[in-house]
C-alpha cells in the first residue's frame, strides 16, 4: 500500500505510533524507516506541489516534489550501497523505508492531487507536466483527526487504521510520567501513585466521567453542567498537570541543598549540594512525555518532602483542570475539591466512633439547613426577577445569588477510609477560612499555602505615567502572572483565555515586561485577525528570531524566545474548515520548526515557547483544533467583578485627585468614591440594557469601556476639577461619549438617557435636574454663540488653507457636536475613532476640520487603478514616519472607499492594537529609523539598543498617530468587518452619525436657500417643503423595510441633491418666465406699433379713395382688353408647341455634345495637369541649358516653335532664345489657355498636334 492513513481523535496515540517506527528495522523486507513530516495546510497548494512564478513564468518546485526527488536519490544510493555490501561482505542489507508523513487536515484543496500517487502506478503528476515515479520502498502516510471533508475517491485509495479513544487512556501517559518521577524522586514513588489515584482520578471522574479508568463512573453526569472556555482533551490536561507539577518539584528541590551522597552519581557531596541535587547525566532529549525535564536527575528527601509535593500536586490540578473552566463552573469545581480535601476532617485517624456519629448527625442537620436556605434564596430571586420585569427593568445577573452547588454523589466514597488517601489529604490541608481553592498558592520558599491577597502589591499612583500604561494588580492578575511565570520556567506553551475585555493582553504584556523576564527572554507579539495567513506569521517568526545557522532559528544564545500570539482564533477558516495560520503554529509547537518557502529546507525552531490569548469561540472567533490546544496549558481568567472594578478605579481616581497641583478642594477630593460607584453601575446597566443583536454587532461592552469612561474623567482640563457639580457633569459627559455615541437609533439613545438619569439620581446630589447635551463643563459658563463663532473662524481659516477644492460647510448644531467629539478623540493619546454613518452625512468634512482644530497633520491615501497592498503599505509608512520619526501629531483618515482589499484592514487591525505592522519595514529602513529615532529615545531616557529604539518608535506612533476610520453601516460588510477585525471596535472610539434631525435639515435648507434669488418668503416655504419631502421619504422607507424587508436608503447627500435640484428648477423656471415675459413684451410693443401704423394707413386710404375708384374703372377696361388678347394667344399656342419640340430636340443634342466634350475633357485633363506639373518642375537651370544650344535637337526645336506660336512670335531659334528670358517661366505658368481663337487652334492642329512628333 502506497498510502496509509491513521485516523483518530487527538490524544489517541497516532503520533506516538509513528514515532515508534522511526529508525526501527521492519520485518517486511525493508530496513529502518526514514520519515519526513509535512503539514500540508501550513503552506499554500502552490508551495506544496509547485507553481509557475507569476513574474518570471518559471516553474518552482514545491515541498512534495522536492522531497520525493530527494527520497528517490536516497533510495538509489541505498540500493547501490546494499549491492556493494553484498559483493564485499556477502550479506544483504535491506533497503530503508522512506515515508513522507503528512500531518494535517485532509481536504479537497490539496489531497486530490495525491490520487495519482495512491493508485497502483504511484506517479506524482505536477502542473508543469512532470511525472515522478515513486519507488517501491516509498510510501505516503497521513495523520488526520477525521475524514469529514475527504471524498470517496480519495478514501478508497488509502489503507485505513483507526485509533479509538478507549485504546489509550490518560493512565498510560501518567504511568510514563510516574516512572520518570520515581527515578528523580525515589523517596516519593508511593506518593506518585497515591496522587494519581486519590487526587487526579477523582477530578477526572467529576469533570470527565467518560474518561475515567473505572467503568462504573463513566455513566455519571456530573460534568454535564460544567464547561470550559476552550475545549481541551483529558490527555492534554493531564499532561499539563504533570508538566506543571514536575517543574514546580524540580525548581523547589533544586533550590535546596542536600546532605545525601550517592556514589553512583559520580558527584562529590559538596558539588551536589552546590548544584542542589540537579546533577544531569546523559544527552538532553526532546520533551516527548510529561516530566521529561526530570530525566537523568536525582533529588532526595531533605530537598523535597511528601507534604510539599502533595500541595504542589494539588495546586497543579487546581490550576490546570480548574483554571480551564469558565466563571460559572469554577465555583462548583472549587467546592468539589474542598470537599474532597476536607474529607480527612470527617474521618480523622483515631476519632472516637460516638463523636464521629455525633458529627455525622450535625452535618446532616447542617445540610438540611443549607437546603432550606437555598430554597429561600431561589424563591427570593424569582420574586425579585418578577418585580423587575413588572417595572420594565432587565434583571442584572451580577446581583443574582448563586445557590450552593451540591454533588449528586461523593467521588471518594470508594476509598474514603483508605489510609493513603487520608494521609495524603492531611498533608494537603487547605487553610480553613478560604472561600475558594483559587484563593491560595504554594509559597516557593516554604512550600506552604498562602493567600494570593498577600502577594497583591499596593498601588501607588504616578502622575507621570500615561493612563494607558496603568495596571492595578488584583488577586486574579497576580495569580495569572504567577502562573505565566511558572509555566514559562517549565518551558510550556500557555493559553490565556476568558471573555472579551477582562485584560488578557494587558496581563500577558505586563508579565513580559517584568525586568527579570526581559533579561532572560526575547519576546514579541503577533496580532492575528480574520485575514491573517500562515506566510505572514512565518515571516514575522523568521524576521524577529535570530538565525543561529542556516537551518536553525531561535532567540539569542542563553535567552528564551516567547512568541505572544494575540487573538489566535480569529483567522477565517477555509471552505473545508482548515485554518492555515493555526496549522503553522501547530507545526512550530509539535515539529519544532518551519519549512523555508524558497529553499524548501526545514528550519528548526529552538528555545522558543508560544503564549496565546483569545476569547471563547463566537463573534468572529472560531474554534481551534484540539490538536493544538492540547499542546497549551490553559488559564481561564475570571470576569472582573464589581468589587474588583471599584477597587481598581478607586485607586486611580483617588491618586489622580490627590496629586493635582494646586490641591483641589476637599469637596472634590471626596468625590473619588462617588465617581467610581456610578461609573461601575453605569457600565453594568449598559451591558444589561443594550444587548448584542445582528444589526447591533458592535454592542460589545466590556471592561475597556469602563476604563475609557474613567480615562475621560481624568483627561479634562484642570479647571474642571474645581467644583464638585462640574466633576459630576464631567462623569455624565464621559458616559455619553463612551456609551451613547455608539448607539444606532433614537430608541436606544432615549433608553440610555433614562439609564444615566437614574444613575445621576441615585449617586449624585449636585445636579438638580437631569443633565443633557451640551454640557457646560468649563469653569466658566459656556457662551454657545461665542463657541460657534470660534468654530466658524476655524472653518474659514481651514477653507482658506485648503490645497484642494474648497468645502462649503454648514455647521448646524448636530454637526458641531460631532465635530467636538472627533476633536476630543484625536486630542487624546492613542485616540482612534471609528466614524459610522451613511455616505454624505458630513463625516469626511468634519474629520478634516477636526484635524485642523487639533493641529494635527491630516494623512490619507489616494486610490488609483493599480492600488494594491504594497502601495497601501508605502502610504502607511509615511504616516508612521510623521508620527514616530518626526514626533508630530497626525491623523490617518481611511474610508471604506479606500479599502480596496480586505487585507488592508489586517494592517490597520495590527496598527490599532499593537501600534505596528509586521514586516512593513525592510532591513535598511529599520537601520534608518533606528538612526533617526535614537536621539528621541535618548532624550526620553530609554535604552539605546536596536530593539529598544524600535520599541520607543512604536510607542511614539501609538501616542501621536490617530487612525480615523469612516465606514457605512449599510449592508453586511460592516458587520462582517467588525466581527473579523475586533480592533475596529475594541481600540476605537465610535461616533455614530444618525439621520439629520428636522431642525438640522431646516437649518441647512435655509442656509442654502438664502443664496437663491427670489422673495425670502417663498424660499423659506421651499425649504420647509424640502424638509417635509425628505422626512416623508424616510418614513416611507421605514415602512417599506418593515413590510417588504428591503432597504431604501435616504442619505443627506440625496437631501442636498434635492435642494440643488430645486435650485436648478428655480433657476430654470426663472429663465423660462423671463423668456416668456420678454416675448410677450416684444409682442405687445409690436401690436402697439402696428395699431399706430394702421391708423395712419386708414387716413391715407380715405385720402386716395377717389383715385382707387378711377383705378377700378381702368382695371375693368384693361380686363376686357385682355380677354380679347387671350383669344389671339390661344391661336398662336399651336405654333409655340411645335417650336418647343424643336427646342427640346436641340437641347438633347447639346447634352450629347456636352457629354462627349466632358469625356474628351476627362481624357485631356490629366495630360493637361501633367503638363502643368512638368512646366512647374522647370527651373532657371533648365532654361539656361536649352538656351545654350547653338543648334538645338529636332524635338527641342519642335516644342519651342509651338511655344512661339502660342505667344504669337516668329518660330525661329533666335526668337526662341529671346523669349526665354527671366520671365519666361512665369509666363508659362500664367498662360491663359482660354484666349486661343479658332485660327490659332487650327495652326496648332495642323503644324504640331497632328504631327507624328507630337
Amino acid at each position: 500500500i502506497c498510502g496509509l492513513m491513521l485516523v483518530g481523535e487527538t490524544g489517541t496515540g497516532k503520533t506516538t505510533c509513528l514515532r515508534a517506527l522511526q529508525g526501527k528495522p521492519q520485518c517486511s523486507g525493508f530496513g529502518q524507516v526514514r520519515t519526513i513530516v509535512l503539514n500540508p495546510k501550513a503552506v499554500t497548494v502552490g508551495e506544496l506541489y509547485g507553481e509557475f512564478n507569476e513574474i518570471t513564468r518559471e516553474w518552482d518546485d514545491g515541498l512534495v516534489p522536492y522531497y520525493v526527488k530527494g527520497m528517490i536519490e536516497q533510495s538509489k544510493e541505498a540500493v547501490i550501497a546494499s549491492e556493494q555490501a553484498q559483493e564485499e561482505m556477502g550479506m544483504k542489507i535491506p533497503p530503508p523505508r522512506d515515508v513522507l508523513w503528512f500531518d494535517g487536515p485532509v481536504d479537497a484543496i490539496w489531497i486530490e492531487s495525491m490520487n495519482s500517487i495512491l493508485d497502483d502506478n504511484k506517479i506524482l503528476c505536477l502542473s508543469n507536466g512532470d511525472r515522478i515515479k515513486l519507488t517501491n520502498n516509498m510510501a505516503m502516510l497521513f495523520e488526520v483527526q477525521d475524514l469529514r471533508v475527504a471524498s470517496p475517491a480519495t478514501v478508497s485509495r488509502w489503507g485505513m487504521i483507526y485509533l479509538e479513544k478507549t485504546q489509550l487512556g490518560w493512565l498510560h501517559e501518567a504511568d510514563s510520567w510516574k516512572d520518570l518521577f520515581s527515578e528523580a524522586f525515589p523517596h516519593l514513588k508511593s506518593f506518585a501513585s497515591d496522587a494519581l489515584t486519590y487526587l487526579l482520578e477523582p477530578v477526572i471522574r467529576f469533570l470527565r466521567p467518560k474518561d475515567s479508568d473505572q467503568e462504573q463512573f463513566r455513566e455519571n453526569k456530573t460534568g454535564e453542567n460544567l464547561s470550559e472556555f476552550i475545549a481541551n482533551t483529558t490527555m492534554g490536561l493531564v499532561a499539563s498537570v504533570l508538566n506543571l507539577f514536575s517543574s514546580m518539584a524540580e525548581q523547589y528541590a533544586s533550590s535546596k541543598p542536600t546532605n545525601f551522597f550517592n556514589p553512583s552519581d559520580g558527584i562529590a557531596q559538596g558539588e551536589l549540594a552546590a548544584l542542589g541535587g540537579s546533577g544531569q547525566r546523559g544527552k538532553k532529549k526532546k520533551k516527548i512525555v510529561p516530566g521529561a525535564s526530570l530525566r537523568n536527575k536525582r533529588f532526595y528527601d531533605d530537598q523535597y518532602t511528601q507534604s510539599i509535593a502533595s500541595k504542589h500536586f494539588t495546586y497543579a490540578v487546581i490550576w490546570t483542570f480548574g483554571a480551564a473552566l469558565d466563571d460559572q463552573s469554577k465555583p462548583k469545581f472549587s467546592e468539589f475539591v474542598m470537599e474532597l480535601i476536607a474529607v480527612e476532617i470527617k474521618t480523622d485517624i483515631g476519632l472516637d466512633p460516638d463523636e464521629e456519629q455525633k458529627k455525622q448527625k450535625e452535618e446532616e442537620e447542617e445540610a438540611k439547613r443549607e437546603q432550606e436556605r437555598d430554597r429561600e434564596l431561589e424563591e427570593e430571586q424569582k420574586l425579585n426577577e418578577e418585580q423587575q420585569k413588572e417595572q420594565g427593568n432587565t434583571p442584572n445577573p451580577s446581583n443574582a445569588t448563586t445557590p450552593k452547588f451540591k454533588l449528586p454523589y461523593r467521588v471518594s466514597d470508594d476509598f474514603i477510609k483508605e489510609d493513603p488517601y487520608r494521609k495524603l489529604m492531611i498533608s494537603v490541608s487547605f487553610p480553613r477560612d478560604i472561600k475558594s481553592v483559587f484563593d491560595v498558592v504554594v509559597n516557593e520558599q516554604s512550600g506552604q499555602w498562602e493567600r494570593w491577597l498577600i502577594r497583591v502589591p499596593t498601588y501607588k499612583y504616578d502622575p507621570q505615567q500615561p493612563y494607558e500604561e496603568i495596571v492595578v494588580q488584583t488577586e486574579d492578575t497576580v495569580a495569572t502572572t504567577t502562573m505565566l511565570d511558572m509555566l514559562n520556567n517549565a518551558k510550556a506553551n500557555i493559553l490565556v483565555t476568558g471573555t472579551t475585555g477582562i485584560g488578557k493582553t494587558i496581563v500577558v504584556n505586563d508579565f513580559l515586561h517584568i525586568p527579570t523576564v526581559q533579561e532572560k527572554s526575547l519576546f514579541f507579539q503577533i496580532k492575528t485577525s480574520a485575514q491573517s495567513c500562515a506566510k505572514g506569521i512565518q515571516e514575522v517568526l523568521e524576521g524577529r528570531l535570530t538565525h543561529r545557522r542556516s537551518n536553525l532559528i531561535g532567540p539569542p544564545v542563553s535567552k528564551q524566545g516567547i512568541v505572544f500570539i494575540d487573538d489566535m482564533n480569529t483567522p477565517t477558516p477555509e471552505i473545508y474548515f482548515a485554518q492555515p495560520p493555526i496549522e503553522l503554529i501547530r507545526q512550530c509547537v509539535t515539529q519544532y520548526g518551519i519549512y523555508d518557502r524558497k529553499k524548501l529546507t526545514f528550519i528548526h525552531l529552538t528555545d522558543t515557547v508560544f503564549v496565546s490569548a483569545f476569547g471563547p469561540p463566537g463573534g468572529g472567533r472560531h474554534e481551534v483544533t484540539r490538536r493544538l490546544t492540547r499542546q497549551f496549558h490553559t488559564i481561564g481568567m475570571p470576569q472582573v467583578g464589581a468589587a474588583a472594578m471599584t477597587t481598581i478605579y478607586s485607586f486611580i481616581i483617588v491618586g489622580f485627585l490627590s496629586n493635582q497641583k494646586p490641591s483641589l478642594p476637599a469637596t472634590v477630593q471626596e468625590l473619588a468614591q462617588p465617581l467610581v460607584d456610578p461609573s461601575v453601575e453605569l457600565y453594568h446597566k449598559a451591558c444589561s440594557t443594550f444587548l448584542l443583536t445582528p444589526s447591533k454587532s458592535h454592542y460589545k461592552f466590556n471592561l475597556k469601556y469602563a476604563s475609557s469612561l474613567v480615562s475621560g474623567v481624568l483627561h479634562a482640563s484642570s479647571g474642571c476639577y474645581q467644583v464638585a457639580s462640574t466633576v459630576a457633569k464631567l462623569q455624565t459627559h464621559e458616559g455619553y461619549r463612551v456609551f451613547r455615541d455608539r448607539l444606532i437609533d433614537n430608541a436606544d439613545r432615549n433608553a440610555f438617557d433614562q439609564v444615566i438619569s437614574d444613575v445621576q439620581r441615585d449617586f449624585f446630589i449636585y445636579p438638580k435636574e437631569p443633565l443633557s447635551e451640551p454640557f457646560d463643563i468649563e469653569e466658566k459658563p459656556i457662551n454657545l454663540f461665542l463657541q460657534i463663532s470660534l468654530i466658524d473662524q476655524h472653518n474659514h481659516r481651514f477653507i482658506k488653507n485648503l490645497k484642494w477644492k474648497p468645502m462649503h460647510l454648514i455647521l448646524f448644531d448636530d454637526a458641531i457636536l460631532h465635530l467636538a467629539r472627533i476633536a476630543r478623540i484625536i486630542r487624546k493619546a492613542r485616540g482612534n475613532a471609528l466614524i459610522v454613518g451613511i455616505g454624505g452625512s458630513g463625516r469626511q468634512s468634519l474629520i478634516r476640520l477636526a484635524a485642523h482644530i487639533a493641529n494635527c497633520k491630516l494623512q490619507t491615501v489616494e486610490v488609483i487603478k493599480s492600488y494594491g497592498q504594497m502601495v497601501f503599505r508605502e502610504d502607511l509608512k509615511k504616516s508612521l514616519r510623521v508620527a514616530g520619526e518626526k514626533k508630530q501629531q497626525c491623523v490617518l483618515y481611511i474610508s471604506d472607499n479606500h479599502i480596496v482589499k480586505e487585507t488592508f484592514l489586517e494592517d490597520l487591525n495590527n496598527l490599532l492594537n499593537i501600534g505596528e505592522i509586521p514586516n512593513i519595514w525592510q532591513p535598511d529602513e529599520i537601520d534608518e529609523l533606528v538612526e533617526n529615532v535614537r536621539p528621541l529615545a535618548k532624550e526620553s531616557g530609554k535604552p539605546l539598543g536596536r530593539d529598544d529604539v524600535m520599541a520607543h518608535f512604536t510607542s511614539l506612533v501609538r501616542s501621536n498617530l490617530h487612525v480615523v476610520l469612516c465606514m457605512s453601516p449599510s449592508g453586511k460588510q460592516f458587520r462582517n468587518r467588525l466581527r473579523q477585525f475586533p480592533s475596529l471596535v475594541n481600540c476605537c472610539t465610535m461616533d455614530w452619525f444618525g439621520p439629520w434631525p428636522k431642525h438640522a435639515l431646516l437649518q441647512v435648507a435655509r442656509r442654502i436657500t438664502v443664496t437663491w434669488e427670489g422673495d425670502q418668503r417663498y424660499t423659506d416655504k421651499m425649504a420647509e417643503a424640502c424638509v417635509h419631502m425628505h422626512l416623508s421619504v424616510e418614513q416611507a422607507s421605514a415602512r417599506f423595510l418593515s413590510e417588504m424587508k428591503r432597504h431604501n436608503y435616504t442619505t443627506p447627500t440625496s437631501y442636498l441633491e434635492l435642494l440643488n435640484s430645486n435650485e436648478g428648477i428655480l433657476k430654470e423656471m426663472d429663465q423660462s418666465i423671463a423668456a416668456r415675459h420678454s416675448k410677450l413684451s416684444n409682442g405687445l410693443q409690436t401690436l402697439i406699433r402696428i395699431n399706430s401704423e394702421v391708423e395712419v394707413m386708414q387716413g391715407q386710404l380715405i385720402a386716395i379713395q377717389p383715385h382707387l375708384n378711377q383705378s377700378q374703372k381702368d382695371t375693368i377696361a384693361i380686363m376686357a382688353e385682355l380677354a380679347v388678347q387671350q383669344k389671339e394667344v390661344e391661336g398662336k399656342e399651336e405654333v409655340v408647341r411645335v417650336e418647343e419640340a424643336i427646342v427640346t430636340q436641340q437641347t438633347n443634342e447639346a447634352e450629347l455634345l456636352a457629354e462627349d466634350s466632358q469625356k474628351d475633357l476627362s481624357r485631356t485633363l490629366p495630360k493637361y495637369n501633367a503638363t502643368i506639373k512638368a512646366v512647374q518642375s522647370l527651373d532657371k537651370s533648365d532654361i539656361y541649358e536649352v538656351k545654350s544650344f547653338a543648334r538645338p535637337p529636332e524635338l527641342v526645336m519642335f516644342v519651342m516653335a509651338s511655344v512661339c506660336l502660342l505667344f504669337n512670335q516668329p518660330q525661329t531659334w533666335e526668337q526662341t532664345k529671346n523669349l526665354m528670358n527671366a520671365k519666361f517661366l512665369g509666363k508659362l505658368s500664367d498662360y491663359d489657355k482660354d484666349i486661343l481663337d479658332e485660327k490659332m487652334k487650327s495652326k496648332l492642329k495642323a503644324s504640331y498636334i497632328n504631327s507624328p512628333k507630337f
